[in-house]
């Protein structure tokens, strides 16, 4: 070394440091690289992306390419820089070397370019990979003792070694990733995975609020009935809800009173069968069972057969892509006060006030509103009573025989 001009030395220390940086430069770039978009474009035939993902294949192999040149080239530099302090400084020189170097390298070899390649890992990684590839190559040797010794002591503390990066996404980062980029097609993206939480209870009409067909009421009442019907079918039930007929198209009503025989016995004759659902069956589920099995409702029922509401296809339908149309009741019947105050009826879906008003009241229990504000009080309310839950303040306006008709409910801010 001592032939060596100091000029050299300096050349050669500015090469290492160049290497250095290169290697770490490429650490970042590859590991920051959108795994999907790297897929996308191998997908594609891309010849960079390609390259990249055979490296990725064996990431402990091209991890320790990168890591063994960057480690080689700071210790070199190191060597170097002292080589030529010395001589220049002679004994300061040991001293002086470490610290200007130290700087240096975590400037120039560390910090501006894992910088760089964190904000343009594709500019960064693409080309790299064509040095890295050789290099892998070069340090093959090396790289397999290094490993075999590093993956051995990692086994031995219990750590998987064998692990590809280009695992799936769960539904849990897929949802996170959707949610951080808001758009109407990324939340009907994220209505699809939540299909699978969310039960057909939490979506359902209440039984008290079936609108259906009574074979035991007078003619008059069952004429009005199918006036008032808007829908292309009816559920019929004689008496109460839990003795249900089936269902009836409004097509064979059409049908019979052309022929002038509409009549209970008609009616009964042209009823379809209905579908049973149990309850707790999620929605993700039934949306199959409407497309598998051809139809487009069904009757929820309990463990004894009771029956507790009705789900529809476009219930479903509306959980992914909100709500399909504006219901002529849907609204109105949330009664918006001056003070900012909600009247909402108690048999008012939880979830339905959630996406008309953008709250969060809580879907993981009761699906209305009163079975919300029965469940929170752990009892039957003693007339109006107050309560809040989560950041909503609510007051029960009118309660009579058990039953909450509306309550007042106020979002207070955090």
């Amino acid at each position: 070394m001592n032939e060596l001009s100091i000029s050299f030395l300096f050349m050669i220390l500015v090469m290492l440091i160049m290497l250095s940086a290169f290697f770490s430069g490429s650490e970042t770039s590859i590991t920051s690289l959108n795994r999907y978009k790297l897929q996308h474009r191998a997908s594609k035939k891309d010849s960079d992306a390609l390259r990249v993902i055979k490296l990725l294949k064996t990431p402990d192999k091209i991890l320790s390419t990168m890591l063994i040149g960057n480690t080689f080239s700071n210790i070199f530099a190191s060597s170097i820089a002292t080589i030529a302090a010395i001589r220049i400084y002679d004994d300061l020189g040991a001293i002086i070397a470490p610290i200007i170097l130290t700087i240096i390298v975590l400037i120039f070899a560390e910090i501006a370019p894992k910088t760089v390649a964190t904000l343009y890992p594709e500019k960064i990684a693409y080309p790299a990979s064509k040095i890295l590839k050789i290099a892998n190559k070069v340090f093959s040797p090396l790289v397999i003792v290094v490993n075999t010794i590093s993956n051995f002591l990692l086994t031995l503390c219990g750590i998987q070694t064998k692990k590809s990066v280009f695992d799936p996404l769960t539904k849990e980062e897929l949802r996170g990733m959707l949610k951080t980029q808001k758009s109407s097609n990324n939340d009907m993206l994220v209505g699809v995975l939540d299909l699978e939480q969310v039960t057909v209870n939490g979506v359902m009409i209440p039984r008290n609020e079936i609108k259906g067909l009574d074979l035991d009421a007078p003619w008059s009442e069952i004429m009005k009935t199918l006036i008032a019907c808007h829908s292309k079918d009816i559920i019929v039930y004689k008496n109460v809800i839990d003795d249900v007929i089936g269902i009836l198209e409004l097509t064979s009503v059409i049908s019979l009173l052309e022929k002038s025989s509409l009549n209970k016995r008609t009616i009964a004759r042209n009823v379809k069968a209905i579908e049973y659902i149990p309850e707790g069956t999620s929605l993700q589920k039934q949306l199959k069972n409407f497309q598998q099995q051809s139809y487009n409702k069904g009757l929820i029922i309990d463990e004894y057969g009771e029956t507790l509401g009705l789900i529809q296809l476009e219930d479903i339908l509306e959980e992914i892509t909100g709500e399909l149309y504006q219901q002529p009741h849907s609204k109105d019947k949330i009664q918006v006060q001056k003070d900012g105050n909600h009247i909402i009826p108690g048999s008012y879906s939880v979830r339905d006030v959630n996406r008309i008003l953008n709250w969060n009241l809580p879907t993981n229990g009761p699906t209305t509103i009163s079975g919300l504000i029965i469940e929170h009080l752990e009892t039957l309310p003693e007339g109006k009573v107050c309560c809040k839950i989560t950041q909503y303040k609510i007051e029960i306006v009118k309660y009579k025989d058990n039953k909450i008709f509306t309550a007042m409910i106020c979002q207070q801010q955090n």
